[in-house]
């Protein structure tokens, strides 16, 4: 499933819940974006166990430091174009 960010460091509700992944949505974060983004830089990792194994970012929006060797799921709100891609697999890890 996807899940707020926040959810990730301070919601264990989530813990919970019948799912195999949870995808920690690091886009659209509003308010607490820039918190989340310097934890992340900071090295630190999801309190939720579950959320460990993958990030959801966008397209449209600066990537904060992701961990390697997690999956990445991309988002993007339009037709994708080949540049498009490049811009972002080139600020993937």
């Amino acid at each position: 499933m996807t899940a707020l960010g926040s959810w990730c460091v301070g919601d264990s509700w989530i813990m919970g819940l019948p799912v195999d992944e949870a995808v920690p949505m690091l886009f659209q974060m509003g308010q607490q974006g820039k918190a989340l983004a310097r934890r992340l830089q900071r090295g630190a990792d999801w309190v939720v166990p579950m959320a460990r194994h993958s990030y959801g970012v966008a397209t449209d929006e600066p990537i904060p430091a992701l961990r390697r060797g997690r999956r990445i799921y991309v988002f993007h709100s339009g037709t994708w174009m080949p540049e498009d891609w490049a811009r972002i697999s080139a600020a993937l890890p």
